[in-house]
């Protein structure tokens, strides 16, 4: 069984190559750029408690995480299934293993089914829409990519980003890596 966990996960990463289609396959990285010569320094979300998470094209800073902790940006939308079958996925994962799991809401959708069983952060705000347009401008993927979308940090630096769902093991294994 063993054997067969990993023959299945070095085909994932393998497949990772590849731009795939099916919301339930998993993710793909991709590598679009924007048609725009502006040129964005940092996106910066400011909360109400006045926390902050500031990302730059190679690094994250924020209130809400250690420096010294995996850092997931989690960007959803309430009505896209495969968003909510992935905050269930992110919060195991962050109960199992010592990193931060922030969730960003492209809509308001607070009452969402599966929303209010979440223990990670998760962040609905009228600037998440800006925020993220500024992400994908900086890590130069397309601004119509395929939800959700998980950033990846180690130590503060920005490690890569996936489109899709990302199986839990996938998700431990970048982790652990």
């Amino acid at each position: 069984m063993k054997h067969i966990g990993l023959i299945l996960l070095a085909l994932f990463i393998a497949g990772c190559n590849k731009t795939q289609k099916d919301d339930n396959k998993p993710t793909t990285k991709v590598t679009k750029e924007h048609n725009t010569t502006k040129k964005v320094q940092n996106a910066i979300l400011n909360l109400d408690n006045n926390d902050t998470i500031k990302i730059s094209s190679q690094s994250i800073q924020t209130t809400l995480c250690e420096s010294n902790q995996t850092i997931i940006i989690n960007v959803f939308a309430t009505w896209a299934k495969s968003s909510l079958n992935q905050l269930n996925t992110l919060d195991i994962l962050e109960q199992k293993h010592d990193i931060c799991i922030v969730s960003v809401a492209l809509d308001s959708n607070k009452t969402a089914t599966n929303i209010s069983n979440i223990s990670h952060k998760v962040i609905f705000s009228l600037q998440n829409n800006d925020f993220v347009d500024k992400i994908t401008h900086m890590i130069k993927i397309d601004k119509n990519f395929k939800l959700p979308l998980n950033l990846i940090y180690k130590n503060t630096r920005f490690i890569d980003s996936y489109q899709g769902v990302m199986p839990y093991e996938m998700l431990e294994y970048i982790i652990k890596g």
